[in-house]
């Protein structure tokens, strides 16, 4: 049986892995977090999708970082920081880094801006998942 995530949302990806950079305004990605991996995909026009899966086991819990962040201001920008939830400020959203050690041993550091409440949800199941919290 196939495992259910526990979290599936949409959010921006602002790049952060070497083998995805992101658009110049960001992409958007649906996340689902499983027990053990956070699994996102971009969402792809004319087949143009890639996923990139985090290990819980893998991530870098001490360099976790969430904070807010000026983005270009573009109406592309302000438009997306709107849909995901009219961060506050037109220019800037709120960007969760998830560092971790990716198979062969790089360090990758995807950033990503979510809805308040899956952000929350997001950062409670990322802070029960730290080893000595």
């Amino acid at each position: 049986m196939e495992e259910k995530p526990i979290i599936k949302a949409t959010g921006q990806y602002y790049g952060g892995h070497i083998l995805h950079p992101c658009s110049k305004n960001g992409d958007y990605v649906n996340i689902e977090v499983f027990q053990d991996k956070i699994i996102f995909t971009k969402i792809g026009f004319l087949g143009k999708k890639w996923s990139v899966e985090i290990p819980i086991s893998k991530i870098i819990f001490k360099d976790i970082s969430l904070g807010m962040e000026k983005l270009a201001s573009t109406y592309e920008t302000i438009s997306s920081v709107y849909a995901l939830g009219g961060l506050g400020l037109k220019d800037k959203a709120n960007i969760l880094t998830i560092p971790y050690k990716d198979e062969k041993g790089i360090i990758q550091k995807p950033r990503f801006s979510f809805k308040n409440k899956i952000l929350e949800k997001i950062s409670k199941f990322i802070y029960d998942k730290m080893p000595s919290k």
